[in-house]
This record gives C-alpha cells, sequence and structure tokens, in this order.
C-alpha cells in the first residue's frame, strides 16, 4: 500500500487534477489528510488502466474531455454572437486566422475564454490583451447576464420543484393504494371536480345579473 500526492496521482493517469478530485468524491479513489497534507491510495495498474478507460468513455458520451474545463469554453455560436458575427462569418474568421481551439468532435469546437478576450480585445484595437488589463469587456459582461437571465426564465423556481414533487408523492401513493382505495379517490376528485364547476357556473350568473343591473354598462 502506498500512499502519493495528488501531483503524483495525476502524472502517473495522466488525468488532470480537477477530475481526479471527482473521483474521489465518487468513492473511485481513497485519499486521506487534507490540504497541503492529503495523499492518495496509489491504484494497481489494472486500476489505473480501468480508470483510463472510464475517461475515455466520459470524453465520448459528455463531448467534453475530463482534462478541459467547461466552465471558460465557449461554443462557436456563443462567441459569434459575443463578437457580432454571424455564425458563417465566425467560422470563416477562425478558419482563415487559424484561431486557437479544443477540437471535441468533426461538428464541435470550443473556445477558451483567453481567446476569446483577446479576438474581443482586438475588436477594439487594442493589442496587449495578453497582459492584464485594468479594463472590463463590456460585451463579455452582457453577454453572460443576458444568457443567464434567458435561463432562469426558462428553469423552475425551487418552490415550482418543491410543488411538483409533492404531486408526485400524491400519485405515487395512489398508485401503491388498493383497487377499492384508487376507486375512492376516483370517486371523490369527480365530486370536487363536480363541485368546482358548480361554483364556476354560480359566479358567472352572479357577474351576469350584476352587469346587466349596473347603470353604467348600459
Amino acid at each position: 500500500m502506498e500512499w502519493v500526492t495528488l501531483d503524483y496521482l495525476a502524472g502517473i493517469l495522466r488525468l488532470p487534477k480537477a477530475y481526479l478530485r471527482q473521483l474521489t468524491r465518487k468513492g473511485f479513489l481513497v485519499s486521506i489528510g487534507r490540504a497541503d497534507k492529503a495523499r492518495w491510495l496509489n491504484p494497481t495498474e489494472e486500476y489505473r488502466e480501468k480508470l483510463r478507460l472510464a475517461a475515455i468513455l466520459h470524453s465520448e458520451q459528455m463531448f467534453v474531455p475530463p482534462d478541459i474545463s467547461e466552465i471558460a469554453l465557449l461554443t462557436l455560436r456563443e462567441v459569434a454572437v459575443l463578437c457580432g458575427w454571424t455564425l458563417n462569418a465566425a467560422q470563416c474568421y477562425m478558419k482563415q486566422n487559424h484561431v486557437p481551439h479544443h477540437k471535441i468532435n468533426r461538428r464541435l469546437n470550443l473556445y477558451d475564454i483567453r481567446t476569446v478576450r483577446e479576438l474581443l480585445w482586438r475588436r477594439q484595437e487594442r493589442t496587449t490583451a495578453h497582459q492584464r488589463s485594468p479594463y472590463l469587456i463590456q460585451e463579455l459582461i452582457d453577454f453572460v447576464q443576458k444568457e443567464h437571465e434567458a435561463a432562469t426564465r426558462d428553469i423552475p423556481t425551487d418552490a415550482e420543484y418543491a410543488e411538483d414533487d409533492k404531486l408526485i408523492r400524491k400519485l405515487e401513493s395512489i398508485v401503491t393504494r388498493s383497487e377499492a382505495d384508487q376507486a375512492s379517490a376516483k370517486h371523490d376528485f369527480a365530486r370536487k371536480a363536480e363541485l368546482a364547476r358548480r361554483v364556476v357556473q354560480l359566479l358567472e350568473k352572479t357577474r351576469t345579473a350584476e352587469q346587466s343591473t349596473d347603470p353604467k354598462a348600459s
């Protein structure tokens, strides 16, 4: 049994440290200690090959290899929107100028945020984008905020998820009941639906009567 550092383990497995930490959280690797004192159990050669094979399968199923951070990558469509280009114009520009990219598969290229920042700086006729700059790229900020706002509108709220969870539990409880209980539940539901229909009709009649007696309505 041998305990090694994360740097050593990443070197012999040829896998990124972030990916190894993820495997550790999921129980595929064993570690002890914390921070600088953390050590990982050195796997056998057979298990190393299994981990490498799992990483290959992960990259094929998830499109993005485990050694690339998805947080700092943008698709060609996103880059085109940021730069104010059409998709075809962006494709031509990237090809003609040999812009660095991560080739995921035949149809998908991803561009890291450093490359995108360089493109945006050069659109502003700046040539020192590789240096730290005190200026913000407003196009990038606006784009991220806009995309986040759109995603927030589409994603249900926590309250909606909680309500959906309650409905699922109710439906599951009905399904697991006996046939007699299910029949009784259906009967109760039909009675409630009939009552609701009668209440709606009553409200409609009341509204019609109020409109007919209201002098402003005539």
